[in-house]
């Protein structure tokens, strides 16, 4: 189980990403990953506790990268063909069960900013938001509900 005093690792798989305007929301025209949308990243795993809310911080497993996203060239993308992926991620734990190995985890724009834990996109290190819920499951017999 983790606890305010360990850390783990995972391999986080991003499935289906689509790059959006900051500003509108909308698509990017011809900003297709290489990937078929997906991004693959090693990281570690820390449990946090704000307020007592329940985070889990994901940061890169070695140095400062996290992932490399990369589009598809000559589709008129107006984003850099190659963009590293760093600093560190935070999510709020949604579920409750402290014996969960699945936990529902969200993440917000507003939580990362609460917490200061951002990533950074592409050679000048624009701010990178995830917004999304997800199910982190546990593999190796290991829980995941930290306290």
């Amino acid at each position: 189980m983790l606890n305010s005093t360990t850390e783990g690792k995972a391999k986080l798989l991003f499935l289906g990403c689509v790059a959006k305007s900051h500003k509108s929301g909308d698509n990017l025209p011809g900003c297709e990953f290489k990937a078929l949308g997906d991004i693959s990243a090693s990281v570690k795993v820390k449990p946090l506790i704000h307020n007592t809310q329940r985070f889990v911080l994901f940061e890169p497993l070695v140095g400062s990268e996290i992932a490399n996203i990369s589009f598809k060239p000559n589709l008129g993308c107006m984003l850099p063909l190659n963009n590293p992926l760093t600093g560190a991620v935070v999510a709020k734990v949604l579920g409750g069960n402290l014996d969960a190995v699945v936990q529902a985890i969200e993440f917000s724009e507003v939580e990362q900013l609460l917490i200061g834990d951002v990533l950074k996109w592409g050679a000048l290190s624009q701010r990178a938001y995830l917004n999304a819920t997800v199910d982190l499951e546990a593999t190796g017999g290991v829980k995941l509900g930290m306290h």
